[in-house]
């Protein structure tokens, strides 16, 4: 595995839109095996840094979908999500229906 192309892999997983591409993919069980038939220790903790990073971002999509059905106002997704509504569209279609 290329140094470079790890590094470059790590980096892009500090943007958010990237992140949700990676979990759209299903990225985390791919480079989880990657990591099993790592060569090196730090080709290993390379794509273990970019699991956490993936993992940052879920943990922070979490905590602003929380804020987002406590206001009702998507803004805290916007930026970090190419479709903020995709995220708690079920939320707000129930609350249409009910009329609330």
């Amino acid at each position: 595995m290329n140094k470079g192309l790890v590094g470059l892999l790590l980096n892009m997983t500090l943007h958010p839109l990237f992140c949700e591409d990676m979990i759209e993919l299903r990225a985390i069980p791919r480079i989880l095996s990657c990591v099993k038939m790592s060569p090196t220790q730090e080709h290993c903790q390379f794509l273990l840094k970019v699991t956490r990073n993936l993992s940052q971002w879920t943990k922070c999509i979490q905590c602003k979908i929380e804020q987002v059905l406590f206001h009702q106002d998507l803004t805290a997704l916007v930026g970090l999500t190419k479709d903020p509504s995709s995220f708690v569209q079920t939320f707000f279609s129930i609350a249409d229906d009910e009329g609330v």
